[in-house]
């Protein structure tokens, strides 16, 4: 895609390989740099930034923790103080969804009700 800022965007995903692997590929390019994070496949998990005529696996600018687990996002919060992402009502209500999920899936794939 090419946006009317001269922002290209390039998404690539497959599963037909030879090898059973899931593979990603991402790209953005645009006048003040590029970005390009690969996952899965021959390249494995890689992440590419491009800046000033170079390419640098550093990112050139701050950026704040990701977590990836649930887990050290609330150990992170206890230790910092810092907020958590969403608040105990929408935590209860993801458990709710995903309980009436596999509540379906013994009724063959049969409406349940949500309980909220």
């Amino acid at each position: 895609w090419q946006y009317d800022d001269d922002i290209q965007v390039r998404f690539a995903s497959t599963t037909n390989y030879p090898v059973g692997s899931w593979y990603v590929r991402i790209e953005i390019h645009g006048t003040e740099g590029a970005y390009v994070h690969a996952s899965g496949g021959p390249e494995g998990e890689h992440t590419w930034w491009g800046k000033k005529g170079t390419w640098s696996d550093a990112c050139p600018y701050p950026v704040a923790q990701t977590w990836r687990q649930g887990s050290d996002r609330f150990a992170y919060s206890v230790r910092t103080g810092a907020p958590l992402g969403i608040c105990g009502e929408q935590g209860l209500l993801s458990r709710q969804i995903l309980d009436a999920l596999y509540a379906s899936a013994r009724q063959e794939g049969r409406w349940v009700e949500v309980a909220t």
